[in-house]
Order: C-alpha cells, then sequence, then structure tokens
C-alpha cells in the first residue's frame, strides 16, 4: 500500500510514548512492505540524525511551523470554538505539503495519528472522497478532564472542560 501518513510531531527521537508509538507504526508498516511518506510538525531542534532515522523507513517531509500553546492560538481557539490541541496545529504549510505530495503521488489510504489531525483528514475525505484513518493514543477528553480538575484558574478550568466536551 501507498500511505501518507500525517503526524502532529516528528517521530523522533524517542523520548515520550506518542513518539514511540508514531514511529513503531511508521517502521513496522514500511518492514512489511508498505511505502510511506511521512508529513510531520518538527521541531527547530529536529536534527539530520532524526530525519535520518526515519528516511530508513519512509519519505520524510518535516514541517518547521510553531505548534506550540500561545495567546494568539487561545483566541482563535475561543473563536472557532475547538479544542486548544486542534487549533494550534492548523497551519498553512503543512497544508501545502499535503497539497504538494497529493499531486505527485498516489496514495491508498492517509493515515493520521492523535486528533489534531482531524481537520486535515475530514477535509481530504470530504473533498477528494480519500479513505482515511486515524488513531488516537488517549483518551483525550479524560486527559483534558483531569487536567481541568487539577487547574486553578478559573477562566482555564472552564475552558478546558468546554473544549473537551466539544472535541
Amino acid at each position: 500500500m501507498n500511505i501518507l501518513q500525517l503526524s502532529p510531531r516528528f517521530p523522533y527521537p524517542l523520548i515520550d510514548g506518542g513518539r514511540i508509538s508514531i514511529y513503531n507504526i511508521t517502521k513496522q508498516l514500511a518492514l512489511r512492505g508498505h511505502s510511506i511518506d511521512l508529513i510531520a510538525f518538527a521541531e527547530d531542534d529536529t536534527g539530520d540524525d532524526a530525519i535520518r532515522e526515519m528516511e530508513q523507513y519512509c519519505t520524510v517531509c518535516p514541517i518547521r511551523d510553531n505548534t506550540k500553546t500561545s495567546y494568539k492560538n487561545f483566541i482563535r481557539s475561543v473563536i472557532r470554538n475547538e479544542p486548544m490541541y486542534i487549533t494550534r496545529h492548523r497551519s498553512k504549510k503543512f497544508t501545502a505539503a499535503i497539497e504538494d505530495y497529493l499531486q505527485t503521488r498516489t496514495y491508498d489510504i492517509i493515515y493520521g495519528d492523535h486528533s489534531a489531525m482531524f481537520p486535515y483528514l475530514i477535509n481530504l475525505k470530504r473533498s477528494n472522497g480519500f479513505p482515511v484513518a486515524v488513531r488516537m493514543h488517549n483518551i483525550e477528553s479524560t486527559i483534558w478532564h483531569r487536567y481541568a480538575e487539577s487547574e486553578k484558574s478559573h477562566l482555564k478550568k472552564n475552558y478546558c472542560c468546554t473544549s473537551s466536551n466539544d472535541a
């Protein structure tokens, strides 16, 4: 199969559970003979060694765009009435990379990791009818509810609960 994989973080180095699972899924699909193009948000410190590690298993397109929580993204999130995690991963650079890949390649499926990739997957499904799949690494609503329960700021607490219920 030809797979376009979308990821909210660069899978290497293996420093947390999300990266480890993204890395291993990519690796195991490649070892089973699938061809994978990976478009992933990359931190500024994602180095050549990390890119080379992933290139053993897939074609890599690191997107260097700010996905950090910021006041600007908070306002956008409130205006859009969507979770901050979704808002901070909205990127014109990421969208352009997807469009570039789709112009030159054919895929059997477009696969996304984490809920941050939902808007891209939904758009691709609706606009082009592509088969899509997503892997949720966590039960996001539970994480946000736990965060809200321990948050001392009433503004953040109310926002966390509202955002997680709308997700």
